[in-house]
């Protein structure tokens, strides 16, 4: 499956855009719009066609699932740290039956780490990237970037087993 994940910044014509991609079969969309507030993020998921609010993840104002039928949720790094070591309290008030959880790991040894059953991982950075100019990437060569999807691929069959034996 690609996932799509949306540019900090809007871009013109940019839920056009989405919708006719949504139309061509696009799946998975991730809203990450760390500057929007609640109802900027309402106001974009407004100009979303209703028929495709089901393939939208929100990376903020998680609470949205409780008023748009959507995908489900993307725990950041910074609030995956802040509330996965005991998720209660955060996601008790949040609607999500039959929603996915995410997040985003920066360090295969804290995803080897992490004890809460998520439905997908994004890693990054793997190349050089505009949001997160201060994480270090090390140069990619080709024999780097094989040993680097060894790893992953080695770390991924190593939580596929913890989790089903």
């Amino acid at each position: 499956m690609i996932i799509v994940i949306a540019p900090e910044q809007d871009v013109p014509q940019e839920t056009e855009t989405l919708n006719t991609m949504f139309h061509s079969g696009l799946e998975c969309f991730h809203l990450r719009k760390p500057l929007k507030n609640y109802q900027e993020h309402v106001s974009y998921l407004n100009k979303i066609e209703t028929k495709y609010h089901h393939k939208i993840v929100v990376h903020h104002h998680h609470k949205l699932v409780n008023t748009f039928p959507l995908k489900g949720i993307h725990f950041t790094e910074q609030k995956r740290i802040d509330h996965i070591d005991n998720p209660g309290p955060y996601l008790k008030n949040l609607d999500l039956f039959g929603k996915t959880i995410s997040a985003s790991f920066h360090n295969p040894e804290v995803l080897a780490n992490c004890s809460f059953q998520l439905d997908y991982h994004l890693l990054s950075p793997i190349f050089d990237s505009i949001s997160k100019k201060t994480i270090p990437v090390k140069v990619l060569t080709l024999p780097l970037l094989i040993s680097q999807l060894l790893l992953w691929a080695v770390l991924l069959l190593t939580l596929y087993r913890k989790h089903y034996p």
